[in-house]
């Protein structure tokens, strides 16, 4: 049996002589009766729509018989029972205008850029220009605000506030000081990673490796020293110029032969969780067996202008797992496209594949395969 549950059902105990009259005057009015029960002959358990369990009650008490509501679930018995409560319907109206007016408020003003004394003292700036905390999110002028600061502040090259929801984020950089940008004499272009040189070419200084030199990071390449070889006084410079050579990046992806995966004539167990800003409630009784598997994530927020507040409720759908084999020759390959990958993802912008390799450990059921490539790029930065 299946009951819409908005339109929600009754379970009702009827007690009487002339039960079979009964039960057949209800199917002659179009009455559907479902789980219908006859303990005894002088009585009947039968299930209806909140509708027509209002007629077969009539029709019951015209035959002078005792009828008993056994139970009722729905939306129309949820709303009988918080109207019987006027407190609690009350306090739940009082809890979402205190939702929808917290959500037009700004309660957390947080500066990223600047530390300390600084920061407090954009926050006090802002605070005094009606940026504060509790401060209504609809009369922040963000444009205003930001040209203001910027004057208040000449040491800041950039300032930018962000409101999104209960939160305003001030985002600040520091004018850059323009007397350092030029690199001073005597500085030396070092290793950035570790590799085997394969040609350099100074622009100014003196090199210290050669083609064939295995380096590590942080090593000296290029001397911000000129030197002559007609006699002269080496001479202090900002070392700079290129330094080809081979290294090595390594990622690894591990695997297993046997897993878990969701049955799809499985049980089905869902998982709802409140969310009120950092803090989850879960609102689900009995424990998540251990063979239940993850299947969907689904979120909903506060429609319209109050999308904005630190609420929602999630509800996560889990189905009964299934031991599963994978072949080898299949994981292998799944393995060798996510390390691979990896790797590319890691290895420098402007490197120039060489070479590629793989090793496979085996140990057990759990295999872990490690893509290493060779590459060439310019491994050449200046020393800090």
């Amino acid at each position: 049996m299946q009951f819409k549950w908005t339109l929600g059902y009754v379970s009702l105990r009827i007690s009487g002589l002339g039960m079979d009259g009964l039960i057949s005057e209800a199917r002659r009015s179009g009455l559907t009766l479902y789980d219908m029960k006859r303990p005894g002959r002088t009585q009947m358990v039968c299930a209806l729509s909140f509708r027509q369990a209002r007629r077969m009650t009539a029709m019951a008490e015209s035959r002078e018989m005792k009828v008993e509501v056994v139970g009722s679930w729905g939306l129309p018995s949820l709303a009988l029972r918080a109207l019987a409560r006027p407190a609690l319907i009350i306090s739940l109206a009082v809890c979402f205008i205190m939702m929808i007016y917290a959500s037009t408020r700004i309660w957390e003003v947080r500066v990223i850029g600047a530390e300390g004394a600084e920061a407090r003292q954009i926050q006090d700036f802002l605070a005094a220009r009606g940026l504060y905390f509790g401060a209504p999110s609809g009369a922040v002028n963000v444009n205003s605000l930001e040209y203001q600061t910027r004057l208040e502040f000449p040491k800041l090259r950039f300032v930018g506030i962000r409101l999104a929801g209960v939160r305003a984020t001030v985002t600040v950089a520091q004018a850059m000081d323009t007397s350092g940008t030029v690199a001073q004499p005597g500085a030396n272009v070092v290793a950035q990673r570790a590799g085997v040189v394969e040609r350099v070419t100074p622009s100014q200084g003196t090199p210290r490796v050669k083609a064939g030199d295995v380096v590590a990071a942080g090593q000296l390449l290029i001397e911000g020293v000129m030197e002559y070889e007609d006699g002269r006084e080496p001479r202090v410079v900002a070392a700079a110029g290129e330094v080809m050579a081979r290294v090595w990046v390594s990622a690894s992806a591990t695997g297993s032969l046997t897993r878990v995966e969701a049955d799809p004539e499985g049980a089905v167990c869902q998982r709802w969780t409140l969310i009120l800003g950092s803090r989850q409630l879960p609102i689900s009784l009995g424990r998540l067996g251990d063979d239940m598997v993850l299947e969907e994530i689904e979120a909903w927020r506060l429609p319209g202008f109050a999308a904005s507040a630190p609420v929602a409720l999630e509800k996560r759908q889990y189905r009964q797992g299934r031991l599963t084999t994978v072949s080898y020759d299949e994981l292998v390959r799944q393995l060798k496209s996510q390390s691979g990958a990896e790797a590319l993802r890691i290895m420098p912008e402007d490197a120039q594949v060489l070479d590629r390799s793989e090793r496979i450990e085996v140990d057990g059921d759990t295999i872990t395969l490690t893509t290493t490539l060779q590459v060439l790029c310019d491994i050449a930065c200046q020393d800090p």
